[in-house]
């Protein structure tokens, strides 16, 4: 019973949002009048843990998860994988979340990763994109960039959230990587990857490569690593593991999203080295963890939208990925963005299926609980009024 009560106790500060943990440096780093003093070494203590867990969380909101073991294990993940990559990444974090925290924007938002987690994807995209070396200039290119995805996360939240409902997603950081990427032509100190190639549209030839398993695995696998711009089916087991700390069902959602999305990326004869490295999986991926639990609350019917939401995000990404080719540009996660919208659009016109509010977001579990709770208060209502 005791080792239950521990793990438990364990739970509640590491497991989910991690709530008390949260509180907990939320009273530390309340600065004393006295400077160096006990209590003003103990308020710089708390104030740099805070930092730190403030860019790991932006690091799991990049899946919808606030969560800093979740970004934790992420972390390890890409630094498994490439450790330039990773500082690029780590570099954007830290100059977007600074960069928050001097302007004063929202405290909770900020803590939360909600303005850093557009600049990890920054930070992990250019070294990609631009000349795959250890250099001042993509280093430079995350500072600057990072920061400025803060306000345009800031006047895209602004601009969408009151009138429409919805967030902006990931729509910031493809923005700027799009600026970043053209407006580098005009400079010659900024060298693009070969990955920067305008590319022919060309049907595939599915009996180059035919699919094997090892293909719809690892391209299964990958399509969750992806999401972080890594092929690594190690880093996605990291990856899941981290997840499932904060969302066991998120962890279930994005193993489903990148399975429909190989699945329909083999059946309906996609390029299978494409196929392999997980690009057709990541936006599905993103779009089931959002609507499986994330947005609407969790039944059937939502079970349902998430996966379709899969199966749209899929064919979108096809989409986007040939219009954005003749300019040599990457799909990003314009179709997980576009995708989310439509099922985000349709709350309110499909029975039985329950829209949570932007600012009640935390996990599918989450979400659950305080249906299960509703339901109880409603039950208790309506028997105080029987016996009245």
């Amino acid at each position: 019973m005791l080792v239950v009560n521990v793990l438990w106790e364990l739970y509640g500060w590491l497991g989910g949002t991690m709530p008390r943990w949260q509180r907990f440096l939320a009273a530390h780093a309340t600065e004393p009048e006295r400077r160096w003093s006990a209590l003003w070494i103990k308020y710089v203590l708390a104030t740099v843990a805070w930092f730190i867990d403030a860019n790991l969380r932006g690091m799991g909101q990049v899946l919808f998860l606030n969560s800093s073991i979740t970004g934790l294990f992420a972390l390890i993940a890409l630094l498994m994988h490439d450790t330039y990559q990773t500082t690029c990444c780590i570099i954007a974090l830290l100059s977007a979340t600074l960069f928050a925290t001097i302007m004063k924007f929202n405290a909770g938002a900020v803590s939360s990763g909600l303005f850093s987690f557009n600049a990890a994807l920054l930070g992990l995209s250019l070294p990609l994109f631009i000349d795959h070396r250890w250099n001042y200039i993509t280093m430079l290119l995350c500072v600057i960039f990072g920061s400025g995805s803060v306000l345009i996360q800031l006047a895209l939240g602004n601009l969408l959230i009151p009138k429409w409902g919805v967030p902006p997603f990931t729509l910031a950081f493809n923005l700027v990587f799009c600026c970043v990427i053209l407006g580098a032509f005009s400079f010659r100190a900024i060298e693009h990857s070969t990955l920067v190639l305008p590319v022919d549209l060309v049907v595939p030839n599915a009996h180059i490569a035919p699919y094997t398993a090892t293909v719809f695995f690892k391209g299964w696998l990958h399509g969750i690593s992806q999401v972080y711009f890594v092929d690594s089916w190690w880093s996605a087991i990291l990856i899941l593991i981290g997840m499932s700390f904060c969302s066991p069902i998120s962890g279930i959602f994005a193993l489903a999203g990148s399975f429909i999305a190989t699945s329909i990326a083999c059946m309906f004869g996609a390029d299978p080295v494409e196929v392999e490295l997980g690009l057709y999986g990541y936006n599905a991926v993103l779009g089931s963890v959002a609507m499986g639990g994330m947005f609407y609350e969790l039944n059937f019917r939502s079970s349902i939208l998430a996966l379709l939401c899969a199966v749209a995000c899929t064919f979108l990404y096809a989409a986007v990925r040939v219009l954005l080719s003749p300019w040599g540009l990457p799909a990003l996660t314009y179709s997980f963005v576009l995708g989310t919208w439509i099922f985000v659009f349709v709350q309110g016109s499909v029975g039985g299926v329950v829209p949570v509010d932007l600012l009640d977001i935390t996990t599918p579990e989450g979400a659950l609980r305080r249906a299960h709770h509703r339901k109880r208060d409603e039950k208790r209502r309506l028997a105080e009024r029987s016996s009245v």
